[in-house]
């Protein structure tokens, strides 16, 4: 069957599963880069939430060989699991005031979101959009965010520059900023990895023979790499891209490096740093990014494909 017909099947499936009582619904949802999602949602009076399963993936296991019957269960088990702890007071979304200390702030692409930004509040930055979004905690179903639209500003008769001023000071002490050197990333992967595949016990030699040739690998890199590389993201490494805009962040960076900083977008999520030199190339280095955008980072994740530069002079971020 093909897509649409996948999805008919699969909505009449659940609806004979779970009853008449509850309504199914699939819609389409736009999401970062103007991907856009079917996702289904099941409603009823008795719940005030309907989480959203995404069904795009599933087509893909169907066309794989799976089976459609398990793919229906599947689903129906998600919504189930879900449906337990469901239930959530949410008046406080309508109050402002309960509401403005959870506003948070997170960089997509501009050109890329072109769709999506017409029914979402932002604010320009360079070729970047900064946009908001709601951060909930709860002990119950775990942290959820939601993206705010038109409709929430309007309804919270606030503007744009408010939501702005409010993500700006409540993201930095949420999400704070976590600088790494690229070596100390790579050397936990490269033990994480050993242990894995070798160690069969807790034997410590073991571990301290794996982290001993792991350091002699970061030596051997270090040796034939002219640049130190560090990564900017945020302590829950989601969204962490809008670390670079945190007050003083890059600033600080700069000067304890003593350097401009070329800044690789790896993904919205995180953020590469590499001390400026003359001999780096922004034409090789756009390249790079473009094609690690193409063929290694899911496209929903993508924030640029070119780099950037932060001149320590100015303390200004400038698109290379």
């Amino acid at each position: 069957m093909d897509y649409n017909e996948f999805l008919s099947y699969i909505k009449d499936s659940i609806t004979t599963i779970i009853g008449e009582e509850r309504q199914v619904n699939i819609h389409k949802i736009i999401k970062n880069n103007d991907i856009e999602l079917d996702g289904l949602s099941i409603t009823s009076s008795s719940h005030n939430i309907s989480p959203t399963i995404y069904l795009n993936d599933y087509y893909n296991d169907y066309l794989n060989g799976a089976n459609i019957g398990d793919i229906v269960y599947d689903i129906y088990g998600i919504y189930e699991q879900q449906n337990k702890n469901i239930d959530f007071d949410l008046s406080f979304f309508t109050d402002f005031n309960q509401i403005k200390s959870r506003i948070m702030a997170k960089l997509i692409n501009y050109n890329s979101n072109q769709k999506l930004l017409l029914d979402v509040p932002h604010v320009r930055f360079l070729d970047l959009a900064i946009v908001f979004y709601c951060f909930i905690e709860n002990d119950t179903f775990g942290n959820a965010t939601v993206l705010i639209h038109t409709s929430h500003m309007q309804m919270w008769n606030v503007t744009e520059n408010e939501l702005y001023k409010y993500s700006m000071i409540n993201t930095p002490l949420i999400f704070p900023p976590i600088i790494t050197n690229m070596n100390e990333v790579i050397r936990e992967l490269l033990i994480s990895k050993m242990q894995n595949q070798y160690i069969t016990s807790d034997n410590q030699e073991d571990i301290f023979s794996f982290e001993e040739i792991t350091d002699n690998i970061l030596n051997i890199i270090s040796e034939e790499t002219s640049s130190s590389m560090y990564i900017l993201t945020n302590s829950h490494k989601m969204n962490g891209s809008i670390c670079m805009l945190y007050q003083d962040v890059l600033k600080d960076f700069s000067n304890k490096i003593n350097s401009d900083i070329i800044i690789l977008p790896s993904s919205i999520h995180e953020i590469i740093l590499i001390p400026y030199a003359d001999d780096l190339s922004p034409e090789q280095l756009n390249k790079m990014v473009k094609d690690v955008n193409t063929n290694e980072v899911d496209s929903i994740d993508v924030l640029s494909d070119h780099i950037y530069k932060y001149d320590m002079a100015n303390d200004k971020i400038i698109v290379l």
